[in-house]
Protein backbone atom coordinates (compact mmCIF):
# COMPACT_ATOMS: atom_id res chain seq x y z
CA UNK A 1 0.00 0.00 0.00
CA UNK A 2 1.40 3.40 -0.87
CA UNK A 3 1.51 6.05 1.87
CA UNK A 4 -1.15 8.09 0.05
CA UNK A 5 -3.57 5.20 -0.13
CA UNK A 6 -2.92 4.24 3.49
CA UNK A 7 -3.65 7.78 4.64
CA UNK A 8 -6.83 7.96 2.55
CA UNK A 9 -8.01 4.64 4.00
CA UNK A 10 -7.31 5.84 7.54
CA UNK A 11 -9.16 9.08 6.86
CA UNK A 12 -12.15 7.21 5.41
CA UNK A 13 -12.24 4.87 8.41
CA UNK A 14 -12.06 7.76 10.85
CA UNK A 15 -14.77 9.68 8.98
CA UNK A 16 -16.96 6.57 8.87
CA UNK A 17 -16.51 5.99 12.61
CA UNK A 18 -17.26 9.65 13.35
CA UNK A 19 -20.39 9.70 11.15
CA UNK A 20 -21.58 6.41 12.65
CA UNK A 21 -20.85 7.10 16.33
CA UNK A 22 -21.32 10.86 16.64
CA UNK A 23 -23.95 11.57 14.00
CA UNK A 24 -25.70 8.19 14.22
CA UNK A 25 -25.89 7.74 10.47
CA UNK A 26 -26.61 4.36 8.92
CA UNK A 27 -23.94 2.43 7.06
CA UNK A 28 -25.81 3.01 3.78
CA UNK A 29 -25.95 6.79 4.35
CA UNK A 30 -22.26 6.93 5.32
CA UNK A 31 -21.36 4.98 2.17
CA UNK A 32 -23.39 7.39 0.06
CA UNK A 33 -21.68 10.43 1.63
CA UNK A 34 -18.18 8.99 1.27
CA UNK A 35 -18.73 7.57 -2.20
CA UNK A 36 -17.96 3.94 -1.42
CA UNK A 37 -19.99 0.75 -1.05
CA UNK A 38 -21.85 -0.12 2.17
CA UNK A 39 -19.71 -3.26 2.51
CA UNK A 40 -16.57 -1.08 2.52
CA UNK A 41 -18.02 1.08 5.30
CA UNK A 42 -19.07 -2.00 7.25
CA UNK A 43 -15.51 -3.34 7.00
CA UNK A 44 -14.10 0.08 7.91
CA UNK A 45 -16.24 0.26 11.04
CA UNK A 46 -15.13 -3.23 12.07
CA UNK A 47 -11.47 -2.44 11.47
CA UNK A 48 -11.32 1.09 12.88
CA UNK A 49 -9.16 1.16 15.99
CA UNK A 50 -7.60 3.78 18.19
CA UNK A 51 -4.55 3.73 15.91
CA UNK A 52 -6.60 5.27 13.09
CA UNK A 53 -5.97 8.84 14.26
CA UNK A 54 -5.87 11.19 11.31
CA UNK A 55 -4.16 14.42 12.34
CA UNK A 56 -5.97 16.67 9.84
CA UNK A 57 -9.47 15.32 10.51
CA UNK A 58 -11.34 17.13 13.25
CA UNK A 59 -14.68 16.49 14.85
CA UNK A 60 -17.30 19.17 15.58
CA UNK A 61 -15.55 20.00 18.86
CA UNK A 62 -12.24 20.71 17.08
CA UNK A 63 -10.41 17.67 18.47
CA UNK A 64 -8.78 15.06 16.21
CA UNK A 65 -11.10 12.17 15.39
CA UNK A 66 -9.84 8.70 16.29
CA UNK A 67 -11.32 5.26 15.87
CA UNK A 68 -12.86 3.46 18.79
CA UNK A 69 -10.61 1.91 21.41
CA UNK A 70 -10.42 -1.86 21.50
CA UNK A 71 -13.05 -3.49 23.67
CA UNK A 72 -15.57 -0.64 23.36
CA UNK A 73 -19.29 -1.33 23.30
CA UNK A 74 -20.41 1.57 21.10
CA UNK A 75 -22.00 -0.66 18.47
CA UNK A 76 -23.61 -3.04 20.96
CA UNK A 77 -27.38 -2.90 21.01
CA UNK A 78 -28.70 -5.85 23.01
CA UNK A 79 -25.28 -7.52 23.26
CA UNK A 80 -26.32 -11.11 22.62
CA UNK A 81 -23.74 -11.51 19.87
CA UNK A 82 -20.89 -10.18 22.01
CA UNK A 83 -19.12 -13.03 23.81
CA UNK A 84 -17.74 -10.56 26.35
CA UNK A 85 -21.13 -9.05 27.21
CA UNK A 86 -22.78 -12.48 27.45
CA UNK A 87 -19.92 -13.89 29.56
CA UNK A 88 -20.22 -11.09 32.13
CA UNK A 89 -23.91 -11.81 32.72
CA UNK A 90 -23.59 -15.60 32.34
CA UNK A 91 -20.97 -15.97 35.09
CA UNK A 92 -23.33 -14.86 37.87
CA UNK A 93 -26.12 -17.02 36.45
CA UNK A 94 -23.76 -20.01 36.26
CA UNK A 95 -22.84 -19.60 39.93
CA UNK A 96 -26.53 -19.59 40.89
CA UNK A 97 -27.26 -22.62 38.72
CA UNK A 98 -24.50 -24.64 40.39
CA UNK A 99 -26.33 -24.09 43.68
CA UNK A 100 -29.79 -24.85 42.23
CA UNK A 101 -29.19 -28.03 40.26
CA UNK A 102 -30.45 -30.72 42.66
CA UNK A 103 -28.16 -33.61 41.75
CA UNK A 104 -25.02 -32.36 40.08
CA UNK A 105 -21.79 -33.99 39.00
CA UNK A 106 -18.80 -32.60 37.11
CA UNK A 107 -20.32 -34.04 33.95
CA UNK A 108 -23.15 -31.49 34.26
CA UNK A 109 -20.78 -28.51 34.01
CA UNK A 110 -21.05 -28.13 30.20
CA UNK A 111 -24.86 -28.24 30.33
CA UNK A 112 -24.93 -25.70 33.17
CA UNK A 113 -22.55 -23.45 31.21
CA UNK A 114 -24.74 -23.69 28.10
CA UNK A 115 -27.86 -22.91 30.11
CA UNK A 116 -26.21 -19.93 31.83
CA UNK A 117 -25.16 -18.52 28.43
CA UNK A 118 -28.67 -19.01 27.09
CA UNK A 119 -30.26 -17.37 30.13
CA UNK A 120 -27.79 -14.47 29.87
CA UNK A 121 -28.80 -13.89 26.24
CA UNK A 122 -32.47 -14.03 27.17
CA UNK A 123 -31.90 -11.55 29.98
CA UNK A 124 -29.93 -9.16 27.76
CA UNK A 125 -32.58 -9.19 25.03
CA UNK A 126 -35.42 -8.70 27.52
CA UNK A 127 -33.62 -5.72 29.10
CA UNK A 128 -33.03 -4.23 25.65
CA UNK A 129 -36.63 -4.80 24.56
CA UNK A 130 -37.87 -3.11 27.73
CA UNK A 131 -35.83 -0.04 26.74
CA UNK A 132 -36.65 0.15 23.02
CA UNK A 133 -39.94 -1.75 22.69
CA UNK A 134 -40.81 -4.84 20.68
CA UNK A 135 -41.63 -2.89 17.50
CA UNK A 136 -39.03 -1.20 15.30
CA UNK A 137 -39.36 2.24 13.66
CA UNK A 138 -41.52 0.75 10.88
CA UNK A 139 -43.95 -0.78 13.39
CA UNK A 140 -42.71 -4.29 12.67
CA UNK A 141 -41.76 -6.80 15.39
CA UNK A 142 -38.02 -6.77 15.99
CA UNK A 143 -36.13 -9.65 14.40
CA UNK A 144 -34.58 -10.62 17.72
CA UNK A 145 -38.00 -11.82 18.93
CA UNK A 146 -37.70 -14.98 16.80
CA UNK A 147 -34.33 -15.78 18.34
CA UNK A 148 -35.68 -15.00 21.80
CA UNK A 149 -38.46 -17.57 21.40
CA UNK A 150 -36.00 -20.26 20.29
CA UNK A 151 -33.64 -19.43 23.16
CA UNK A 152 -36.47 -19.58 25.70
CA UNK A 153 -37.63 -22.97 24.40
CA UNK A 154 -34.07 -24.28 24.44
CA UNK A 155 -33.51 -22.97 27.98
CA UNK A 156 -36.75 -24.57 29.18
CA UNK A 157 -35.61 -27.94 27.81
CA UNK A 158 -32.20 -27.58 29.44
CA UNK A 159 -33.83 -26.65 32.77
CA UNK A 160 -35.97 -29.76 32.56
CA UNK A 161 -32.96 -31.95 31.73
CA UNK A 162 -31.00 -30.57 34.68
CA UNK A 163 -33.85 -31.22 37.12
CA UNK A 164 -34.78 -27.56 37.58
CA UNK A 165 -38.52 -27.99 36.96
CA UNK A 166 -41.07 -29.60 39.29
CA UNK A 167 -41.86 -32.39 36.83
CA UNK A 168 -38.18 -33.15 36.32
CA UNK A 169 -37.63 -33.36 40.07
CA UNK A 170 -40.57 -35.75 40.39
CA UNK A 171 -39.07 -37.90 37.63
CA UNK A 172 -35.81 -37.90 39.56
CA UNK A 173 -37.65 -38.74 42.79
CA UNK A 174 -36.35 -35.60 44.49
CA UNK A 175 -39.61 -33.93 45.33
CA UNK A 176 -41.66 -36.87 46.55
CA UNK A 177 -42.79 -35.09 49.71
CA UNK A 178 -45.02 -32.85 47.58
CA UNK A 179 -46.54 -35.72 45.58
CA UNK A 180 -49.60 -37.69 46.59
CA UNK A 181 -48.79 -41.09 48.13
CA UNK A 182 -50.70 -42.97 45.39
CA UNK A 183 -48.57 -41.30 42.71
CA UNK A 184 -45.37 -42.21 44.60
CA UNK A 185 -46.47 -45.83 44.71
CA UNK A 186 -47.26 -45.87 40.97
CA UNK A 187 -43.84 -44.35 40.21
CA UNK A 188 -42.10 -46.94 42.35
CA UNK A 189 -43.94 -49.69 40.52
CA UNK A 190 -42.75 -48.23 37.21
CA UNK A 191 -46.22 -47.37 35.99
CA UNK A 192 -45.54 -43.63 35.67
CA UNK A 193 -47.53 -40.80 37.23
Amino acid sequence: MTPGKRERTAQRRAKARWLHDDDGLSIREIARRLGVSPSTIHADLRRATSTDVVPNLQGPDGRPVAGAERGNTRAVTHGVHSPRVVAERAESIRTQLFELVPVRTDADTPAITLLSNQLARISLVNDWLNEVGILDAKGEPRSVLGMLTRWENSAAKMCDQLGLTPTARVRLGLDLSRVEPSMVQRMQEGKGP
